[in-house]
């Protein structure tokens, strides 16, 4: 987690140092509305054997069709048609049945709501327009920390006894980009590799449906 964190910023900071000496330093803020509609998993593998068993439950209809604020700050690096991004999305929706589900009787008892969120960093291939106010291409890849402010206080079984743990949904997801933009509009595709609905290590894709306006506060006019 921290090495991530580390890489975010040196590479940030590798493309600043480079941008101030070759290219100019105009980086662009991108927000929008991100529907992320559900998740396809590729296989349908059981749980691995020797998991330890726990409390929680969920539903995974509004677990994993969200809507998320999306914030995402882009530099240019090269002739303007590569770029790097740090993306971040932002949510506010269930994440388990009451504040410890070892109590938990029944799935109606009110469910308990906790803001989550992703970080990712992104790089971006812009293809060249044919004319300036024409739709554009881009196509990118990256990798990111998806759920944040997932963590709780759970019951699990450890050599034949239960003990209380402190877990959470966070994991590291790759991720593939395709968008088509016009003037400052953007639309995205978005794929995620990710766990699947159980949190297991088969192979699933999370979808996301992005739409974004994007500005320059730092151009010079």
């Amino acid at each position: 987690m921290k090495i991530f964190f580390v890489t975010i910023i040196f590479v940030f900071g590798f493309s600043s140092a480079y941008t101030q000496s070759k290219i100019k330093f105009e980086p662009t803020i991108e927000t929008g509305i991100a529907f992320r509609p559900g998740y396809i998993e590729m296989s349908n593998s059981s749980k691995i054997p020797g998991q330890p068993y726990t409390t929680y439950a969920y539903s995974k209809a509004k677990h994993f069709n969200n809507i998320n604020l999306s914030i995402a700050i882009q530099q240019y690096i090269l002739k303007n048609r590569i770029s790097l991004q740090l993306a971040s999305y932002f949510r506010y929706n269930h994440l388990y049945y009451g504040k410890n589900s070892q109590g938990i009787s029944s799935a109606s008892e009110k469910e308990f709501k906790r803001l989550k969120y992703d970080v990712f960093i992104d790089g971006l291939y812009h293809f060249k327009k044919r004319k300036i106010n024409s739709i554009g291409f881009e196509l990118g890849a990256g990798i990111g920390y998806m759920n944040f402010g997932t963590q709780f206080k759970d019951s699990a079984m450890v050599n034949n006894r239960y003990m209380e743990i402190k877990k959470g949904f966070r994991f590291l997801a790759p991720r593939l980009l395709i968008g088509v933009n016009k003037n400052n509009f953007s639309f995205f595709t978005i794929a995620h590799g990710t766990p699947d609905a159980d949190y297991e290590p088969n192979p699933t894709i999370w979808l996301e449906f992005k739409l974004a306006y994007s500005f320059s506060p730092f151009k010079k006019k």
